[in-house]
């Protein structure tokens, strides 16, 4: 899967999980500290839900950052796995359910999905300063 990193307006992305308070916390503190932004987002290209990266978006919130970096994946396509982590559910069963409960606006609790993508990390990572 060929994927390209793209910035992203932080308004208007749909979350499906809660976050935890104690990592927000955390992970903002990792970021200004590092002053860079080394881990991407993804979003499904066609409903604007955050798949991964709930925690980094709060975080690039929190800091004031009006984009982020994403990937923008086809959700529907079967080389994107995602796992229900309290039970086993076939993959297109959870996707259905992180789909239709974003665009309700409910939100299932801190870390209820695994998805799997084959790249993380940005080189170079985008300064925050770009990021504004």
């Amino acid at each position: 899967m060929k994927q390209q990193i793209v910035y992203l307006k932080i308004k208007g992305l749909k979350p499906h999980e809660e976050i935890r308070p104690a990592r927000l916390a955390s992970l903002r503190r990792k970021i200004l500290a590092d002053g860079v932004f080394t881990t991407p987002i993804f979003v499904d290209r066609k409903t604007g839900v955050i798949l991964d990266g709930h925690h980094r978006i709060a975080a690039a919130r929190a800091l004031g950052l009006r984009k982020i970096p994403a990937y923008l994946i086809n959700y529907s396509a079967a080389a994107v796995k995602v796992e229900w982590r309290k039970g086993a559910l076939p993959s297109a069963t959870v996707k259905a359910i992180v789909l239709c409960l974003a665009a309700r606006g409910r939100l299932l609790p801190p870390k209820s999905t695994r998805h799997r993508f084959p790249v993380r990390r940005l080189d170079p990572a985008p300064r925050l300063g770009e990021l504004r």
